[in-house]
C-alpha cells in the first residue's frame, strides 16, 4: 500500500512538471513561464535582485489583490475595460504589419533620399467614370514619343499645363516629396529615357528622367520675403525692387538681419527672424533651393533673388548632409505609415496571414485581419504575458486604490493613533520650527498683521492674514509649514541665527510666528508623508493577511527549484 501511494505521488509530481504550473492560487493556475516572466522583469540588476524565494512572496501578495479585485469584478467597469483596449490597440501594432516589407521600403526611401533626380513629365488626368478615356490618351501620348521627341508631346498633350510650359519639366526631386508610384518611376529610369505610362491619384503619368545627382544635404536658412503679385505693373514692380534693394543695403550696412525680417518680411516666419525648417531639394520653388544653397558660408547673406510669388533675400544659418538613417528611422517609419506605401506592406501581409491559415478569398481582408488581432495572445505568447501584466496591474492598482491608499488617507482616526503608538518614529534629530512666514508689502502692513495676530489663536492665524488681501493689492504673502534649518532663508535668519534676511523690493518687511518643536511633531500632520506611508503599509499588511485566509494558495516545489 505505501509503495503505491509514493508511485501515485510520483505520477502527480511528474504531472505537474510536464504541465509547468508553479503554483495555485485563489484556484487559478500560474505558469512557470507567468512567473518568470515577472521574475525576470522585476529583476533588473544584481545590486537588487531577489532570490526566487523572495520573490514568491511578493508575487503571491499581487496574486492575491488581483483575484480579490476579479472576486468583485473590477475587470467589468466599463473604465477598466476601456483602459485596457486602449493600451491594447496601441500594443498590437507591431504585430499586425509585416515588418520585413517595412523595412525594406524604409530603407529604399533613405537610398532616395541620398539622390536627386531632375524630371519632366507628361499628365493625363483621371476622368473619374471615364478613367478609360484618360488611358486612351496616356495611350496616345506613349504612341506619339515613338517619333516626337518629349518636350513636344508636353507641350501638346499634358493636363499639368504648369509644367507643359516648361516642355513638361518639374525639376529636381528627392524621395519623399512626390507620390510614391511617380517617385518609384522617377528612380527606376534611366537617364535619357521615360518611364512608360504609370498611374497615380492625380491620372496617368510618363515620366522623363534628364538627369541625377548625389543629394545636396540640406540647409537652414532665413529670409525676408517681399511679394509680388502677377497683376502689378511695371511702375509697381520696379517700386518693389527699389525696396528690396533698399533692405539689401542696410544688411550690407551692417543692420540685424532677424530685426529687419521681423519689421519687413511679408511671410509668417519673419516674426521668427525669418527663420524655416530645413529645407531639402524639392520642398519649394527651383529658383529659391539653388539660391540657397549656393551660399557657402554659414552666416553670409544672398543678394535679392527674384522667384515666383516674389523677391527673397536669404542667410545661410547651417548647413548639413542628410541624416543617417537611424536618426531619420522612426520618421520615415510614419510619413511611409500615412502615404500609398502602407498598402504595399498591408497586402503582403494580409497574403502572408492567408497563406498559413490557409484562408480562401471567400474570406476579406479585414476578416483576415480581426481573425489575427482577435488571436495575438495566442499566437505570440509573450504577447499574451504582456496583456496579462497589463490586464492584472491595472486591477492591482485600482483595488490598492481602494482598500490601502485612499482607505488610510481618509482614516484620520487611525492616522491620529498610529502616530500616538509609533511616535517615537518620528522623533526628530534636530529641532524643527512650526509656523507661518510672513512677507509684508510695507511696515504699515507689518504692524497691522502683527496686532491681528495678538487677538486670535494660532490655528486661525493663516486665514486671518489672508483677510489683508483684497482683489485690488496683495499686501501680504505667506506660507506655513514645518522648517528644519535650511529649508527656509527667513526661518533661518528670524530662528535659526543663521544666514542673511533675503532682500525682497515686492515684500521688504517680514517675521514669522510659531514654536519650535525640540523632539517631537506636535501631531501626525507634521509629518504626515511619513506616517501616511507607514500606515498604509500596516492597512496592507492587515489586509493581505485577510486574503491569505480567503484564497488558498499552493505552491508546487519541483516546478519552483527549476526556475534559476
Amino acid at each position: 500500500m505505501k509503495r503505491a501511494f509514493v508511485f501515485i505521488i510520483s505520477l502527480l509530481s511528474a504531472g505537474m512538471l510536464f504541465s509547468q504550473t508553479v503554483m495555485k492560487i485563489a484556484g487559478n493556475d500560474v505558469s512557470k513561464e507567468e512567473f518568470e516572466y515577472y521574475y525576470n522583469k522585476n529583476n533588473v540588476g544584481d545590486a537588487t535582485k531577489l532570490s526566487v524565494g523572495e520573490y514568491t512572496d511578493l508575487f503571491i501578495k499581487f496574486k492575491l489583490k488581483v483575484a480579490e479585485a476579479y472576486n468583485r469584478k473590477m475587470d467589468t467597469i466599463s473604465s477598466y475595460k476601456n483602459e485596457i483596449n486602449g493600451y491594447r490597440e496601441r500594443l498590437v501594432r507591431p504585430y499586425l504589419t509585416d515588418n520585413a516589407a517595412k523595412d525594406s521600403l524604409v530603407q529604399e526611401a533613405y537610398n532616395r533620399l541620398l539622390e536627386d533626380v531632375d524630371v519632366s513629365h507628361i499628365l493625363i488626368r483621371s476622368a473619374g467614370a471615364n478613367d478609360s478615356l484618360s488611358y486612351s490618351r496616356a495611350k496616345e501620348a506613349l504612341k506619339k514619343l515613338e517619333s516626337e521627341n518629349f518636350e513636344k508631346v508636353a507641350v501638346s498633350m499634358s493636363d499639368d499645363k504648369a509644367s507643359a510650359q516648361d516642355s513638361g519639366r518639374l525639376g529636381w526631386i528627392t524621395g519623399m516629396t512626390t507620390v510614391y508610384p511617380f517617385e518609384c518611376a522617377a528612380y527606376n529610369t534611366k537617364v535619357g529615357e521615360h518611364s512608360g505610362i504609370i498611374k497615380s491619384g492625380y491620372g496617368y503619368h510618363i515620366v522623363k528622367v534628364n538627369a541625377r545627382r548625389p543629394s545636396r544635404g540640406q540647409v537652414k536658412i532665413a529670409h525676408i520675403f517681399k511679394r509680388n503679385f502677377a497683376d502689378f505693373t511695371q511702375h509697381q514692380q520696379d517700386s518693389l525692387k527699389n525696396v528690396v534693394f533698399g533692405v539689401y543695403e542696410k544688411l550690407q550696412s551692417g543692420e540685424n538681419f532677424e530685426e529687419l525680417a521681423k519689421s519687413e518680411s511679408e511671410d509668417l516666419s519673419g516674426k521668427n527672424g525669418g527663420e524655416l525648417p530645413w529645407l531639402t531639394t524639392g520642398r519649394t520653388n527651383e529658383l529659391f533651393e539653388n539660391a540657397a544653397f549656393a551660399i557657402k558660408n554659414v552666416g553670409d547673406i544672398s543678394e535679392p533673388i527674384e522667384a515666383p510669388y516674389g523677391w527673397h533675400i536669404i542667410k545661410l544659418l547651417d548647413k548639413k548632409p542628410i541624416d543617417s538613417l537611424s536618426v531619420l528611422k522612426s520618421d520615415l517609419e510614419s510619413r511611409i505609415g500615412s502615404d500609398e506605401r502602407s498598402k504595399i506592406i498591408s497586402d503582403i501581409f494580409i497574403a502572408k496571414l492567408r497563406k498559413e491559415y490557409g484562408f480562401n478569398d471567400s474570406i476579406s481582408d479585414a476578416e483576415v485581419y480581426e481573425y489575427e488581432k482577435d488571436n495575438l495572445e495566442k499566437k505570440y505568447p509573450n504577447f499574451g504575458l504582456l496583456m496579462k501584466e497589463y490586464r492584472d496591474g491595472i486591477l492591482m492598482f485600482n483595488i490598492c486604490q481602494e482598500e490601502i491608499w485612499n482607505k488610510a488617507a481618509k482614516d484620520t482616526a487611525g492616522l491620529r493613533k498610529y502616530f500616538e503608538t509609533h511616535k517615537e518614529n518620528y522623533k526628530y534629530s534636530a529641532p524643527r520650527y512650526k509656523g507661518i512666514v510672513v512677507r509684508c508689502a510695507s511696515k504699515d502692513i507689518k504692524r497691522k498683521a502683527q496686532r491681528m495676530l495678538g487677538s486670535v489663536p494660532m490655528v486661525a492665524a493663516y486665514d486671518m492674514l489672508l483677510t489683508l488681501n483684497t482683489d485690488e493689492a496683495k499686501n501680504v504673502r505667506i506660507e506655513r509649514g514645518v522648517y528644519p534649518e535650511g529649508k527656509n532663508a527667513m526661518v533661518d535668519y528670524y530662528i535659526f541665527n543663521k544666514g542673511k534676511l533675503p532682500s525682497d523690493s515686492k515684500y521688504p518687511e517680514s517675521f514669522v510666528i510659531g514654536k519650535i518643536q525640540k523632539e517631537y511633531p506636535d501631531s501626525y500632520k507634521d509629518v504626515k508623508g511619513a506616517v501616511l506611508n507607514d500606515y498604509q503599509n500596516q492597512v496592507e499588511a492587515e489586509w493581505i493577511n485577510k486574503l491569505r485566509k480567503k484564497y488558498p494558495v499552493e505552491i508546487y516545489q519541483e516546478v519552483m527549484d527549476a526556475i534559476k
